[in-house]
């Protein structure tokens, strides 16, 4: 290679690994705020005193991103080290469904897309990474790709229909998307229409196949919660806070790009007349908000409203493909939306910067193993007091106190037994012994109770 195509080919624009390489400084810079939010520790906490991976409502292809951390406890690495393996592990997931695109399946410009996408919603789920909807809709994009290529043979339907069963296994509501790019891809491609309906007949059987025989207490109690509430509000939801906060969250703030990007497709289905499209995407953005808030009538965190509208963007970008190729062939739309991704992740970083201080300044006032009651403490930046005793304990082991330290609040601290025990490590869930907890990097003592 030539001099001049030595350059021409490392100074190439590349979205995708230019957004990856950025993406990678951030999760380095941000790791504890990633791995100190709510699940994360608790997982963290689990697989140090529990010693295995915790399967969270049967959703078992989810566990792959807790594997390194795992090995690294296994290890015996240093505690900051497992957390930044932790981080790590999340951008390593999708940095591979990144290279399936692109080099194993060849489809550079839908793994621009799936960039595009990670981009676009990456604020507080960029923080809140453990749900297993953001990994579903990473899947989605390798499932979209092997439905676009028009080859046939035992291989690629084989694939398509493990990558299915994948998909159904992550969250159940991945068959949203699913259904509704599928339907996209119909109503603009008469050639395969018959082809791409039977995909979706396939997906939603397999959806109630798996639903029926696959159940798991969690997803049960949210299907019975949805049920109770359709037959509570019907129509009544449209006035529930519940859907008015997600419809407003949709068009303000950091989501009103979200907003744009739906104004850019339908204005593409309008230019090219695929009217039914242009008809099908504001009712099924309603339509998809509806259900939400059906889920959960009541105003929900904002971590929970940016992942809720996930699906609908890769809706979008899937569905209106002549727009994701727009938007990634122009270089400085493409620059925009690069410093927009890292303002938008060091601004959303503050809250979780200060929620860590204030858990250290908490931690700096109590005892070694302390009940508050929520009303003791700021629950504007706890939002949530389940996760308390595993985030306490691993905040105060990352700081600078050489006592070992928990702090565990609870909405009814007074009616807790055994907190006298000094024996016992008490959660929400279940209680641990002083020698389960201090097996790995912890070493409270059991002189005293709470």
């Amino acid at each position: 290679m030539d001099k001049k195509k030595w350059i021409k080919t490392f100074t190439k624009f590349d979205f995708g690994l230019i957004f990856f390489f950025l993406y990678t400084l951030l999760t380095i810079i941000f790791y504890q705020e990633r791995t100190l939010f709510l699940d994360n520790p608790f997982q963290v906490f689990h697989m140090i005193v529990e010693d295995k991976i915790e399967i969270m409502a049967g959703r078992w292809p989810a566990s792959i991103i807790r594997w390194l951390p795992f090995l690294a406890i296994k290890a015996e690495l240093p505690l900051q080290v497992v957390l930044h393996v932790f981080s790590f592990s999340y951008l390593l997931f999708h940095f591979l469904v990144f290279v399936v695109l692109r080099w194993g399946m060849r489809e550079k410009k839908l793994s621009d897309f799936y960039a595009l996408w990670l981009l676009l919603i990456s604020g507080h789920a960029f923080f809140w990474n453990n749900s297993e909807l953001i990994q579903a809709c990473s899947v989605l994009f390798i499932f979209m790709g092997l439905v676009k290529k028009e080859q046939s043979g035992l291989p690629r339907m084989l694939a398509l229909f493990l990558n299915l069963v994948l998909l159904l296994f992550y969250h159940p509501l991945i068959i949203i998307p699913i259904v509704a790019v599928l339907i996209f891809w119909i109503l603009q491609n008469k050639k395969r229409a018959k082809e791409y309906l039977s995909y979706t007949g396939i997906a939603i059987l397999l959806y109630f196949a798996k639903t029926s025989m696959f159940t798991n207490w969690y997803d049960s109690g949210k299907q019975d919660a949805f049920k109770n509430n359709v037959e509570e509000y019907g129509l009544g939801i449209l006035q529930s806070e519940g859907f008015l906060n997600n419809m407003q969250s949709f068009i303000s703030g950091w989501n009103s790009v979200i907003t744009l990007a739906a104004l850019a497709a339908m204005y593409f289905f309008y230019k090219e007349k695929k009217w039914l499209c242009l008809l099908a995407l504001p009712i099924g953005i309603i339509l998809y908000n509806i259900l939400i808030a059906l889920a959960d009538p009541k105003v929900s965190y904002t971590f929970y409203n940016e992942v809720n509208f996930i699906p609908l963007v890769a809706i979008i970008l899937l569905g209106c493909m002549q727009l994701s190729h727009r938007v990634v062939a122009n270089k400085i739309l493409c620059l925009v939306l690069l410093l927009f991704f890292v303002f938008r992740i060091s601004y959303d970083a503050r809250f979780y910067t200060d929620r860590i201080n204030y858990w250290e300044s908490e931690l700096s006032k109590v005892e070694e193993k302390t009940i508050k009651a929520e009303s003791e403490v700021d629950m504007s930046k706890l939002l949530m007091s389940w996760a308390s005793p595993y985030e306490s304990i691993l905040i105060n082991h990352l700081g600078e106190s050489r006592q070992e330290k928990t702090l565990l609040v609870h909405p009814k601290a007074s009616d807790i037994k055994d907190r006298s025990n000094p024996t016992k490590f008490i959660t929400h869930f279940k209680p641990y012994t002083m020698e389960e907890v201090n097996a790995r990097y912890f070493n409270l003592t059991s002189k005293k109770g709470y």
